[in-house]
């Protein structure tokens, strides 16, 4: 029983020591760059996973803890804000960085401001993008 729950807490220890960024878009040349972009630019050296949509995003947070989830508003197969909230109900400790291309309504803004830590706007600020991810 001792050794069962040592156990537990070495594997939830090296759980929360390894930092993960999720990436959520169906768009494989900026997952590419971004994946890039954390490794070259922000000095991330921890893991990185990519899916193209927002059930895969959700199997994927349910699967493992992420610290930052980099997630494209606009996926093939479901709303990014509600993945975004889907996201935060399961796993609140992760920081959601929703990233659109297009403008936001003030109403869909207050949205975000409840779930996601930042909104980023394409092209993405990596200067931006490289404090948020030293911050987290």
């Amino acid at each position: 029983m001792v050794i069962n729950w040592y156990i537990l807490c070495i594997a939830e220890i090296r759980r929360t020591m390894i930092k993960r960024i999720l990436i959520a878009n169906d768009e494989p040349l900026e997952c590419f760059l971004m994946s890039r972009a954390l490794v070259c630019v922000c000095d991330f050296h921890g893991e990185i996973k990519i899916v193209r949509n927002g059930k895969d995003a959700i199997k994927e947070i349910i699967r493992c803890a992420y610290s930052i989830c980099f997630l494209d508003m606009n996926l093939p197969d479901l709303d990014g804000l509600d993945v975004m909230k889907h996201i935060k109900k399961i796993s609140p400790e992760t920081n959601i960085v929703l990233m659109t291309a297009g403008s936001v309504s003030d109403d869909v803004n207050t949205t975000i401001e409840g779930y996601a830590s930042l909104l980023a706007s394409k092209p993405i600020d990596l200067f931006q993008i490289k404090t948020f991810v030293k911050l987290t």
